[in-house]
């Protein structure tokens, strides 16, 4: 076996199909190859892959860091063939990503693996991680929603003036996207347990703007007169839309306008042919995992956040 940088084309098919073993949906070449593209100035991106003999992929290795994260935060990623583990890959892919990390000087390490995974958690404990946060999937089969029970609330919602458009509606210039930065930076920086930076405008365009993902009929702004207050970012993945982020701005709760962007979330799945839509929430994010519920959202395996150091 050779540990090597991830290069090619069909480097990343094998890639794909390893990741989607560890992911609610399926990953493509495609996909993995477009968030390359779209990485924004100053990251941190090191990919490597385990091959065997045969130059089979048989495990692979990410080191990343956002540019504004804060001092020494860094995610490590190691994913080996279900059917291979236990046989010392894993462990060297680790070793060597967890050592290119010391060299940038990067000590406070971070993971995720499914809580459905016992080993890969094992995996993780076993060299000094521990479970900061629990993050729940799930997912809602759209022509299961009953839309009966929320009759009434869009009209609710209205009366106290506020509207809703989609940033195609609203010329997804460069003023409205930096509106939207605002409302997303905004209430992202509210989630529980969220570290206190954030993207730059500019980053923030070069991974959401500039990436394959983003259409701007996908993404809805609730306003209160010029105000923008809240947003729902919607994106596709795979044969699903991802309701990646809803939220509302700290003076507009309450007044159930995450009810009705997730309601037009559902609406637009269906409008623009998606059959699932699939979520994350924080285990301690209980206001939105009770609207979810409310939908109808379907728990799926979720995902432990792991940190060391």
């Amino acid at each position: 076996m050779r540990i090597r940088p991830a290069e090619s084309y069909t480097d990343y098919e094998q890639i794909a199909a390893l990741a989607s073993t560890t992911e609610p949906e399926p990953l493509t070449a495609e996909a993995l190859i477009a968030e390359r593209h779209s990485m924004p100035d100053g990251q941190v991106l090191r990919e490597m892959v385990a091959e065997d003999e045969a130059g089979n992929v048989t495990g692979f290795s990410r080191v990343v860091r956002l540019p504004w994260w804060g001092p020494g935060r860094v995610s490590l990623w190691v994913v080996v063939d279900p059917d291979l583990r236990g046989r010392g890959t894993g462990s060297q892919l680790y070793a060597e990503a967890s050592a290119h990390a010391l060299e940038l000087g990067l000590t406070r390490w971070e993971t995720e693996v499914m809580d459905d995974d016992a080993p890969a958690l094992r995996f993780a404990q076993s060299r000094g991680y521990t479970i900061d946060r629990h993050l729940f999937s799930s997912s809602l089969l759209v022509a299961e929603f009953d839309p009966a029970p929320f009759a009434g609330v869009l009209e609710r919602v209205e009366a106290s003036g506020i509207r809703f458009f989609t940033m195609a509606d609203a010329g997804d210039t460069e003023e409205a996207r930096r509106r939207m930065y605002a409302v997303n930076k905004a209430t992202s920086l509210d989630i529980p347990g969220r570290e206190q930076t954030f993207s730059t405008f500019e980053q923030y365009s070069q991974r959401k703007f500039a990436g394959s993902s983003y259409r701007s009929e996908l993404q809805w702004i609730a306003a209160d007169g010029d105000q923008w207050v809240g947003l729902a970012v919607l994106r596709p993945v795979g044969q699903a839309l991802e309701n990646g982020m809803t939220g509302v701005v700290a003076s507009h709760r309450g007044r159930q306008i995450a009810l009705w962007l997730k309601l037009l979330a559902i609406d637009t799945a269906r409008t623009h042919g998606f059959s699932r839509l699939v979520t994350n929430n924080d285990s301690e994010n209980r206001p939105m995992l009770a609207v979810n519920r409310k939908l109808g959202y379907k728990p799926e395996p979720g995902v432990y956040l792991l940190k060391r150091g």
